[in-house]
């Protein structure tokens, strides 16, 4: 600490923040956490006056045996078993690699792109920013940073919905959490890149994660008509609508057999209107809100499945120092935005006017834009 400047580039560069008080007007004793380092080296590489230096030091108890050596109070060390693999052990090993890395390459081959996904789950979905899933496998460390960091735990390590290259993963799981709608945490954090950083306003105008659907054998609604209309209340995108529709098998009368007739014998009890929940796919991104809250259980009605998955947006410029110091970075990630989703605001603000708003939507289909598609950085749903 001598030759410390307080530059506190370490604690704020550190990925797993294990520099603390570093400061010059610091209380507290400057920390530096060993339990919490992952030894990436990094602090030591953007040190500016080099007083952050890694070295291998011998543990204690090894030292402590060979001071004992050399007093000559060592205990005496137990001979050593001999090791004998046997050649059919080394046999079964080659083996057992061989096999185990011909079935990654082969899980590899599983995903069989944007429309079908992974043949096995069609529910394996990536969180906002992702990278197409060949680059996305390969850039992707497992760190976790992204899931550690989401407000609502909705990101999951992936066990072998991806296959087994997917292994540790992060997949969003509506039912574990929603994807918050203004959240853009794991794209800010993510250390390699597979999560790009994005905004709101391409969460809303242009990522799509995947696309809900309802199902009419379980959903309350289709099922005798009963009144819930809890996914469109708490949907931020206005995607879930609802429709009125005649079911012949619903009574008119609930105090009355649905086949009770009059004097002409004519059956008079039986069809009535019900309002049934359906989803605008222009509209839906997959955040998984109306799977969440869906009060069905143990298997939600409204799920969000991987269709019409859309990975590509337009990515902010970063520059070379980015890796060290950004500070104008919520400002450059929303640069240009405006002019790039114009024509997308546009589109949404005549597909409103014409169809009318969802009913039970929490929020106009436009959001975060105001009179004319003027963009608003930090939009309130609903205005």
């Amino acid at each position: 600490m001598d030759g410390c400047i307080h530059c506190k580039k370490c604690e704020l560069q550190s990925r797993m923040g294990c520099y603390d008080n570093l400061d010059k007007n610091a209380k507290q004793e400057e920390m530096h956490s060993i339990s919490e380092c992952i030894q990436c080296f990094r602090c030591e590489t953007i040190c500016p006056t080099d007083v952050i230096q890694i070295q291998a030091k011998m543990p204690a108890e090894i030292k402590e045996r060979l001071g004992m050596a050399a007093k000559g109070t060592a205990p005496r060390p137990e001979p050593q078993t001999e090791i004998d693999l046997g050649k059919r052990r080394v046999v079964a090993t080659i083996g057992a690699g061989i096999l185990w890395g011909t079935a990654v390459k082969a899980s590899a081959s599983e995903y069989q792109g944007k429309m079908r996904r992974y043949n096995r789950n069609n529910k394996a979905m990536r969180p906002p920013g992702a990278l197409p899933e060949d680059e996305f496998l390969g850039a992707c460390t497992r760190c976790a940073e992204c899931m550690k960091v989401c407000p609502t735990n909705a990101l999951q390590p992936a066990t072998l919905e991806t296959g087994l290259q997917g292994l540790w993963t992060p997949v969003l799981v509506p039912s574990s959490g929603p994807c918050a709608e203004k959240c853009t945490s794991c794209g800010d954090v993510c250390p390699t890149g597979a999560i790009r950083p994005f905004t709101w306003y391409d969460k809303r105008y242009k990522l799509k994660m995947g696309l809900a659907n309802v199902n009419r054998s379980t959903c309350v609604a289709y099922n005798g008509g009963r009144d819930c209309i809890v996914c469109a209340e708490v949907c931020p995108y206005s995607a879930v609508i609802f429709k009125d529709t005649f079911d012949d098998t619903l009574p008119k009368d609930p105090t009355v057999a649905i086949d009770h007739k009059d004097e002409n014998g004519k059956e008079t009890n039986r069809g009535r209107m019900k309002r049934v929940p359906t989803v605008d796919e222009k509209l839906c991104t997959g955040c998984g809100l109306c799977e969440y809250h869906c009060p069905v259980l143990p298997d939600h009605s409204i799920v969000v499945y991987t269709f019409q998955e859309d990975r590509e947006f337009m990515e902010p410029k970063e520059r070379p120092l980015d890796g060290f110091l950004r500070g104008d970075w919520s400002e450059r990630k929303e640069q240009g935005k405006q002019e790039e989703y114009a024509p997308v605001i546009k589109q949404f603000d005549t597909y409103m006017n014409t169809s009318g708003s969802p009913s039970g939507g929490s929020g106009s289909a436009t959001g975060g834009a105001t009179s004319g598609g003027a963009y608003n950085p930090n939009p309130t749903p609903g205005k």
